[in-house]
């Protein structure tokens, strides 16, 4: 008679929590936790439990679980929760926004300045010349729901034009002349007319982690590191219409680095959409000089090197597979 008293609170007890729709974690101490799956990931149990009258979101290592069992089945939606969290391993990614160059330009400015060139129109061709756009991808492999490995790539472009009449003070008398003791100063005007382009690719490996925001992982937090091969490219041009027309194109290729973040929204399993920052650094400590006469290789000293580090902000979009 123990024996089925025994086994009928057993039936009744299990026939409880069904009805009242509750899991059971099994630690690998023994311990039993109550509560209610939310999702089961290759790393980690989302669950949640009711205290009282709170519930509260809580998660535990798949190495520190014995066993688990649902005392009812997730129903269709958590079901593609699930799916839309964890299943996914591929993913590729194409953003689009601005950038902004961290480099100082102010001793390029008073060269310019020192020619001749107007303060103000000086200010504003730098300015345009430090910010640009901003274009960026990416192809991941999660290797589980948390990290991942892949190749990122990011260009920037910017360009500037400048046009000025300056004031010269030469004396337009060959200096040859020697019978000719003293020479009136005349004033020269300098019509110039200067535009530059640049560019800059970067490709890398890279290195990803992102963090589930909700129960229902509608959101994610993503991280992006990567360390790679940056290629420069400078194309200036000069009309100065009073006396001279050149063109020097400045190249160079050096390692660079990239940090960055985002915030993503996922509306269907397989698209997510976000916004984020990144930081990216590179400096060139030699370049290819090249105009119609000549082509040579330059060294900077440390106070003159290329810098091209610049932060970006950026939308975008990935696909996940």
């Amino acid at each position: 008679m123990n024996v089925v008293k025994v086994i009928l609170s057993v039936v009744l007890a299990f026939a409880v929590n069904i009805l009242n729709g509750q899991d059971r974690i099994i630690t690998i101490q023994n311990d039993t936790i109550v509560c209610k799956i939310l999702s089961i990931s290759s790393t980690h149990i989302n669950y949640e439990q009711a205290d009282g009258q709170h519930v509260a979101g809580k998660f535990i290592p798949i190495a520190q679980v014995s066993e688990y069992n649902y005392a009812r089945r997730p129903d269709s939606h958590e079901r593609s929760s699930d799916k839309l969290a964890y299943a996914k391993r591929c993913q590729v990614g194409v953003q689009f926004g601005g950038a902004y160059l961290l480099a100082s330009t102010l001793p390029a400015e008073q060269t310019l300045q020192g020619l001749g060139l107007p303060y103000n129109q000086v200010r504003s061709y730098y300015k345009d010349l430090k910010r640009g756009v901003h274009l960026s991808g990416e192809v991941y492999y999660m290797l589980n729901d948390y990290i991942g490995l892949g190749v990122r790539y990011l260009f920037f472009s910017s360009s500037a034009h400048i046009h000025a009449v300056m004031k010269l003070n030469q004396n337009p008398i060959p200096f040859y002349d020697l019978n000719l003791i003293e020479r009136p100063s005349v004033m020269y005007f300098s019509d110039w007319d200067m535009t530059e382009r640049m560019y800059v690719n970067y490709v890398a490996p890279s290195f990803t982690s992102q963090q589930w925001i909700g129960r229902r992982c509608k959101f994610r937090f993503k991280e992006e590191v990567s360390l790679g091969f940056v290629h420069y490219r400078d194309e200036a041009r000069l009309n100065d219409y009073s006396f001279v027309s050149a063109s020097v194109l400045a190249t160079g290729s050096t390692l660079g680095g990239s940090v960055g973040a985002s915030l993503e929204y996922y509306p269907v399993p397989w698209l997510s959409v976000g916004a984020g920052a990144s930081v990216f650094t590179a400096m060139f400590s030699t370049l290819t000089i090249s105009t119609y006469a000549e082509t040579k290789t330059i060294d900077l000293d440390k106070e003159n090197r290329e810098n091209v580090s610049q932060v970006d902000y950026h939308i975008g979009v990935r696909f996940h597979f």
